[in-house]
């Protein structure tokens, strides 16, 4: 995983981030002998922003894509959020 931010002047934060997860193949539950193309994997990567707009209260908005780029059997996805932090001094 990998992260970077920064905090402006006017109460402003901004963010970005980006990680990749991979996991093993699977084996046949009889055998015991790994199955081809079942390993799976998931990359993503996004950009987050805060701001204050009243005193206490912070609006946080993120946009995050899962990357297709890692092989077969991956997920894809694109996800939005926004929420509302109650922050206090």
């Amino acid at each position: 995983m990998a992260t970077a931010g920064a905090t402006l002047d006017d109460d402003l934060s901004l963010g970005a981030f980006a990680s990749a997860l991979r996991q093993g193949g699977g084996r046949d539950e009889t055998t015991g002998a790994a199955v081809d193309g079942t390993t799976l994997a998931l990359v993503t990567a996004g950009v987050a922003a805060t701001r204050t707009f009243v005193p206490g209260w912070r609006a946080l908005a993120s946009l995050s894509f899962d990357v297709p780029i890692a092989g077969r059997n991956e997920l894809a996805g694109v996800d939005v959020g926004v929420s509302i932090l109650r922050v206090w001094p």
